[in-house]
């Protein structure tokens, strides 16, 4: 539904005589609804939804989370240091001799 009325504006996107009589349209068929409401859906909640958006839920979900993945730190458990961190390092430390 939600396509079908997108696709309808991109048609008339650039006259503006068309554009108001879809928008007089859409008023008429607004208060068309206003006047007679329809009677209460009986389908779920995701029955709706599935009709609205035009897909179904599928029977079997085949995306897999991957494995071994961690979102805090690395594995090695330490940050990576810039260069200028480890010069200060090394530059601390004795030289061999």
């Amino acid at each position: 539904m939600f396509i079908l009325f997108r696709e309808c504006i991109d048609m008339v996107a650039h006259d503006k005589d068309a554009m108001d009589k879809l928008i007089e349209w859409q008023k008429d068929i607004k208060m068309r609804i206003e006047n007679d409401p329809p009677a209460r859906d009986t389908r779920s909640r995701s029955e709706i939804m599935e009709a609205v958006i035009g897909v179904s839920k599928p029977d079997v979900i085949s995306i897999r989370n991957p494995e071994n993945i961690r979102n805090k730190g690395s594995g090695a458990g330490k940050l990576i240091k810039s260069k200028r961190e480890i010069g200060m390092i090394n530059a601390d430390k004795d030289a061999r001799t």
